[in-house]
């Protein structure tokens, strides 16, 4: 009977973690079609180097209270002398390179792009596992110094 209770406890211990990455599948999977629709809706427009990313703004990165740190995704892509990101709502929204900066929040790489004293927060799309995003953000970052910096 004590063998039949711990079973049931730990089956019932698992059922939270398991809805959560289920949900978490789930928008990771809503993500990536977002942003596949995205390309496709302007592919006349997003037609040199382009990056999947996760986005947020000020308001969100420096909030002590989320489950997850970026309220939008999108495209970052290079456009002549401007860098671009096209969101959630498929708006254009250009940004000015006044200053970057690396920085982690949480488990998370993230760049910061600052409008007019507004900050942009971009870390690289890593799919269903956030964690070593490190890399892949490094790249765009180190993409956008040699675009810009040269």
């Amino acid at each position: 009977m004590i063998y039949l209770m711990m079973i049931f406890m730990v089956v019932f211990a698992f059922v939270p973690i398991i809805f959560f990455l289920i949900y978490v599948k789930h928008i990771t999977n809503k993500r990536k079609a977002i942003q596949d629709g995205i390309l496709r809706q302007n592919e006349n427009l997003i037609n040199g180097k382009w990056y999947r990313v996760r986005y947020a703004d000020s308001k969100r990165f420096k909030s002590i209270m989320k489950i997850f740190p970026w309220n939008a995704t999108g495209i970052l892509y290079f456009k002549e002398v401007s860098l671009c990101f096209i969101g959630e709502n498929n708006s254009g929204h250009k940004i000015e390179l006044v200053g970057r900066k690396m920085m982690k929040n949480g488990a998370i790489t993230w760049f910061l792009i600052n409008d007019k004293n507004y900050g942009h927060y971009f870390t690289s799309e890593t799919g269903l596992i956030i964690i070593n995003s490190q890399k892949t953000t490094q790249k765009i970052f180190n993409d956008i110094v040699e675009k810009y910096d040269n």
